[in-house]
């Protein structure tokens, strides 16, 4: 599974997780959350863009591909259980991103 959350005024950061690297509820939300989520989430035209959050995910089902775009406007703007999975797993990945690399935080706020 490959994360690739970027904020588009800085550099753009890939991050890519191996299934056995993974938490099993990390695991588990991706099996029972996003699998069927595939395609693009949110409007590269609306306003500026200040966040792309893409998640490549490779599964013995298929690949999957979702792109949002704005995702914590979008969690503001809209009222789509799809983006609150998407934010839930976002905030896991990036949680584990900012634990395994010295000197990142996680983007995500509880």
């Amino acid at each position: 599974m490959t994360g690739s959350p970027r904020n588009l005024l800085s550099l753009s950061t890939t991050i890519t997780f191996e299934t056995a690297d993974l938490p099993e509820d990390v695991v588990a939300l991706v099996d029972a959350h996003l699998l069927d989520l595939g395609g693009t989430y949110g409007d590269p035209q609306a306003g500026d863009l200040i966040q792309c959050d893409e998640l490549h995910i490779e599964h013995d089902q298929g690949d999957v591909e979702i792109v949002v775009y704005n995702r914590a406007i979008l969690l503001f703007t809209t009222d789509s259980e799809a983006v609150r999975r998407i934010h839930q797993v976002c905030c896991r990945l990036d949680d584990i991103a900012a634990a395994t690399a010295p000197g990142t935080r996680s983007r995500c706020t509880r």
